[in-house]
C-alpha cells in the first residue's frame, strides 16, 4: 500500500463508498454497453467514444491514450488537484469526515496557504457583492440594468461593486486577517506604508477557477477618466491570468448537458449577457490573448471551440490570431460570425437567444472563414486580383491534411473566382507533388517488442483483469523478475484493478503501465492467444532447464549423470510434445 497521508482503514472505507461510475458521470455522458460505461476521452480528443469505465473492478482505461486509473486518479487528473484535495473532495461529495492529514508537512502548509487566499477572495466578492445594492452602489446597479442584466444574474455570477478606498480592507480585518494576508491575495495596492482597495469605482466581476473557488476579480471602470476600462487582481498563487478564463468554472457541465463545446468571446459583459440568455459556456481571457495553457484547461471540458469575437476589424483581427492557435490543436474549431460589426452581448440584446443559436448552428468552419478572409482581402470585384486570390487559395488548400477537405475547399475556391475548376486542381496538384518534394524524409527503422516480453505481459493481463479461461501459473514461469512478483501478488491477492492502482505507482513502473493499459482489441482470439503465450513460457523455460542440465552433465560424476541424463529425457520428451502441439 503507498503511504497517501491517510490510515488505512479510512481510506479503504472512503474507497469502498465511492462509485467509479457516479464520479465519472459528473463529467463526462457516459453510456452503458455490456457490463461497461463508455464516453469519448476527456485527457485527448476524440470523435469514437474509446474511454471505458469498468464499475465491477472500479477503474477507467482510455483505448486511445492509454490512460488508465482508479477513482483518486481520476479526480486529480481533470481537476488538477493533489492528492489530498481528491480525497477531500470525493470525501465531500459523500459527507464522510475527513481525518488529520498525515503526510508530507510542506503539502500541509501550502494547502493551508492556498486556501487561506481562496477564504479572502470569497469573503471579498461577498463583501462587493453586499456594497452593489447599498446606496454606494447605486452607479453600478444601474449601469448593468442599462445592459439588461437582471437581478438573478448579478446573484448567480455574484457580480459587486467596490465604492471606496478601505471598506474591504476594514471587512476582512474583522474577519481576523493581516494586511499581509489581503495583500498575498492580490487585493490591494500600496502606497508608502499603507494599502487600499485597488478596485475602488469599479464594477467587480468575480474570477473563478475551473474547480469552481473564486481567485481573483476583474474591474469594470465606470467613470470615463479611469486610466483602465478594465483592471484584473495582482496575479497571486491562486491567480495567473495565463491560465485563468473567465467562465471556466460553467463550462464544466457543458459536455454533461451535450454541450460538447465552448464560445470563445472577448470581455466579460459578452460572457455575462450569453450566460443570461442560456449559453453558459461561453469563455472570455482576461485581458491577454488566449494561449496554450488556456487551451490545456478548456480541454479538460470539451472537445469543440466556437470563436465568436466582434464584427469589427479589430475582433476579426483577434478571432484570425486566436485561429493561428487553434491550428495545431485537435479542436473541432468553427466561427460564428456577427454582423453589422455588432458583439455578442449587443446581438443578443437585438435579435434574442433564438437568432443566436442560429447563429450557432450556422457557425463556419476554420477552412471556411480562413477562405472568405482571402476573398475580402483581394477583393474579387477587381478582376486584376483574381491570380492572387487564386495563388493564395492554392497555397492555403495545400496545407489542409484531408484529402476530402482540399476538394471540398477547392471547389469554393472556384465557385468564388467563377473559375473552371479542374484547371485550380492542376495547380493544387502541381503545388502538392513540389510539397511533397521539399519535404521527403528518411523513415527511423521501428524497434519490434521481444515476444517473450509481450507474452509475459499478455498472461499477466488476462489474469489482472480476470479472463475467465486465465489460470494461476507458476512464476517461475516469468523471467522479469517484476512480472515474476505481480503474478504471485494476484495469486495471493486477487485484487480489483482498483486495488492494483492503489497498490502500485503506475506513473512510475513502465511495467506496471503495460499490464494496466493493455489492449486486448489487439487480439482477436484472447483464449486462443493466452493458451499460446502460456505454452510459449513454458516451453522457453524447458528449454532452459535443458541447457542447464546439459552443462551439469559436463563436470558430473558417474552417478550424477544418470540422474541428470533421466530428468533430460524426460525434459526433452516435454520439448518435443510442445512443438508437435504448435
Amino acid at each position: 500500500m503507498q503511504d497517501n497521508g491517510y490510515s488505512n482503514d479510512f481510506f479503504n472505507k472512503l474507497r469502498s463508498s465511492l462509485n467509479i461510475v457516479n464520479v465519472v458521470s459528473k463529467y463526462l455522458p457516459l453510456k452503458k454497453k455490456g457490463r461497461t460505461y463508455w464516453a469519448c476521452c476527456p485527457f485527448h480528443h476524440e470523435k469514437t467514444p474509446s474511454f471505458a469505465v469498468n464499475e465491477v473492478e472500479q477503474f477507467y482505461h482510455c483505448f486511445g491514450c492509454g490512460e488508465s486509473g482508479d477513482v483518486f486518479t481520476f479526480v486529480r487528473k481533470i481537476e488538477g488537484y493533489d492528492f489530498m484535495q481528491a480525497v477531500q473532495t470525493l470525501a465531500q461529495s459523500i459527507n464522510m469526515p475527513v481525518p488529520e492529514f498525515n503526510g508530507d508537512e510542506e503539502i500541509i502548509k501550502r494547502k493551508k496557504h492556498k486556501d487561506k487566499l481562496f477564504n479572502i477572495c470569497l469573503e471579498a466578492a461577498n463583501y462587493y457583492h453586499q456594497q452593489l445594492y447599498k446606496p454606494v452602489g447605486k452607479q453600478a446597479l444601474e449601469y448593468l440594468k442599462s445592459r439588461q442584466i437582471n437581478d438573478e444574474t448579478v446573484k448567480s455570477m455574484l457580480l459587486g461593486y467596490s465604492g471606496d478606498w478601505s471598506g474591504l480592507i476594514n471587512h476582512l480585518h474583522k474577519l481576523g486577517y493581516t494586511n499581509e494576508d489581503i495583500k498575498q491575495a492580490g487585493l490591494v495596492g500600496q502606497k508608502q506604508d499603507s494599502i487600499y482597495d485597488a478596485m475602488k469605482d469599479r464594477l467587480i466581476f468575480p474570477i473563478y477557477n475551473h474547480q469552481g473557488r473564486i481567485c481573483g476579480f476583474s474591474g469594470r471602470a465606470l467613470k470615463n477618466d479611469a486610466y483602465a476600462k478594465y483592471k484584473n487582481t495582482e496575479e497571486t498563487e491562486i491567480f495567473k491570468k495565463s491560465f485563468i478564463l473567465f467562465g471556466i468554472n460553467n463550462l464544466r457541465k457543458a459536455r454533461v448537458e451535450d454541450k460538447n463545446y465552448a464560445i470563445m468571446v472577448e470581455g466579460q459583459i459578452d460572457v455575462v449577457s450569453l450566460y443570461q440568455a442560456g449559453f453558459k459556456n461561453a469563455i472570455a481571457s482576461l485581458g491577454t490573448s488566449f494561449n496554450k495553457y488556456h487551451l490545456e484547461t478548456i480541454e479538460k471540458f470539451v472537445d469543440s471551440i466556437y470563436i465568436c469575437f466582434d464584427g469589427d476589424s479589430a475582433g476579426i483581427k483577434a478571432t484570425e490570431r486566436s485561429l493561428e492557435l487553434l491550428k495545431n490543436t485537435n479542436f473541432d474549431v468553427k466561427v460564428i460570425t456577427m454582423p453589422n460589426k455588432m458583439d455578442p452581448d449587443e446581438f443578443i440584446k437585438a435579435n434574442g437567444k433564438e437568432a443566436f443559436k442560429q447563429a450557432i448552428e450556422n457557425a463556419i468552419p476554420v477552412k471556411e472563414f480562413e477562405i472568405n478572409r482571402l476573398v475580402d482581402k483581394y477583393n474579387l470585384q477587381d478582376k486584376n486580383n483574381l491570380p492572387k486570390f487564386i495563388e493564395a487559395s492554392i497555397n492555403l488548400i495545400s496545407t489542409f491534411k484531408n484529402i476530402n477537405d482540399r476538394d471540398i475547399y477547392l471547389k469554393l475556391v472556384a465557385k468564388k473566382a467563377n473559375t473552371n475548376e479542374e484547371i485550380l486542381r492542376r495547380q493544387l496538384n502541381k503545388k502538392l507533388v513540389v510539397k511533397q518534394a521539399e519535404g521527403k524524409v528518411t523513415k527511423q527503422p521501428v524497434l519490434k517488442t521481444n515476444k517473450l516480453e509481450q507474452a509475459e505481459v499478455f498472461v499477466i493481463a488476462c489474469k489482472m483483469f480476470k479472463k475467465p479461461f486465465a489460470k494461476n501459473l507458476e512464476s517461475s514461469l516469468f523471467e522479469n523478475t517484476f512480472y515474476s512478483m505481480f503474478n504471485q501478488y494476484l495469486i495471493d491477492k486477487n485484487p480489483l484493478v482498483a486495488d492494483v492502482l492503489e497498490d502500485f505507482n503506475i506513473d512510475n513502473n513502465e511495467y506496471i503501465k503495460k499490464i494496466v493499459q493493455f489492449n486486448f482489441d489487439l487480439y482477436k482470439e484472447e483464449e486462443k492467444q493466452y493458451k499460446d503465450c502460456v505454452k510459449q513460457l513454458e516451453l522457453r523455460k524447458l528449454l532452459k532447464q535443458q541447457t542447464e542440465l546439459q552443462i551439469k552433465l559436463q563436470t558430473a560424476t558417474a552417478d550424477e549423470k544418470i540422474i541428470i541424463l533421466t530428468n533430460l529425457q524426460k525434459i526433452i520428451k516435454e520439448i518435443q510434445t510442445k512443438k508437435v502441439e504448435d
